[in-house]
């Protein structure tokens, strides 16, 4: 990275980042859905949440490390029977915590621009 292009970054100083993304819920997943075998519904719901799908693989690094976050429903958007539904989530991330899931995310996916910067 140029140092240009660190000093602009250095310049920013802030306390917490504030990520809006998408997410999706799936029922089947977490057994809410109806058997595909049988046809017919589970007698009774499993505890805990249901199944979160992630639009963008970064966001689940972003939110294991997020200090506090919330998901909620997307307004007037129906869904058929066998759709994922839409939902946005709102994360809250310290720095120190961005960069630990940018490391996590990179021993995943790898980083080129690194890899290109140290070569």
């Amino acid at each position: 990275m140029s140092p240009l292009r660190q000093e602009a970054r250095d310049a920013y100083n802030f306390n917490a980042y504030l990520v809006v993304s998408r997410v999706y819920e799936d029922e089947d997943e977490a057994g809410m859905g109806s058997s595909k075998a049988t046809g017919k519904q589970p007698k009774k719901p499993p505890a805990g949440p249901k199944k979160v799908v992630y639009a963008r693989p970064e966001d689940e690094y972003f939110h294991k490390q997020a200090e506090w976050s919330y998901i909620f429903p997307v307004a007037n958007r129906a869904t058929e029977k066998d759709e994922l539904r839409q939902l946005r989530i709102v994360m809250c991330l310290k720095p120190a915590k961005l960069k630990l899931a940018r490391k996590e995310l990179d021993k995943v996916v790898g980083n080129p621009v690194a890899a290109l910067a140290a070569a």
